[in-house]
């Protein structure tokens, strides 16, 4: 058994401040991705990016390492959805594909240092090829 204690301290999640890079990155994605695709993605959310980032940095300096895995655990998990139905211009499938899935290859510079089933590219690119048997269907 152990002492709650040694879990640390429990403390409030960062404030969500608009000019921080983490919070315009995701508000930004929540706008043209998630929101069109119906992921249900908010400031909570945000706040807990924030703190995994921050405690991320305790034991390891990259950033995009932070981010990926932060898309792996908080954001993935959140994709169900009928990749068929439109939105706008794409089919929910091609908006991962087309619009999301480019946008994380050309904003984590480390993908090719992450194994396969730790990244967030690859999990998308899974994603997206899992729909297209699926009938459409996306559920990561």
């Amino acid at each position: 058994m152990f002492d709650i204690e040694e879990l640390g301290e429990r403390t409030p999640y960062p404030k969500f401040e608009r000019t921080n890079e983490f919070c315009e990155l995701f508000t930004t994605l929540n706008r043209d991705v998630f929101d069109p695709l119906g992921v249900e993605f908010g400031m909570r959310t945000i706040r807990q990016g924030l703190n995994y980032v921050s405690l991320f940095s305790d034991v390891n300096d990259n950033k995009s390492l932070a981010i990926n895995n932060f898309i792996v655990h908080k954001v993935l998990p959140k994709f169900t959805f009928d990749g068929d139905k439109q939105v706008g211009d794409y089919s929910k499938a091609e908006l991962v594909s087309r619009v999301f899935l480019p946008r994380l290859e050309s904003l984590l510079d480390n993908q090719a240092e992450i194994t396969a089933e730790f990244s967030c590219t690859k999990s998308v690119e899974r994603l997206v090829k899992t729909a297209e048997s699926n009938d459409g269907v996306v559920n990561y």
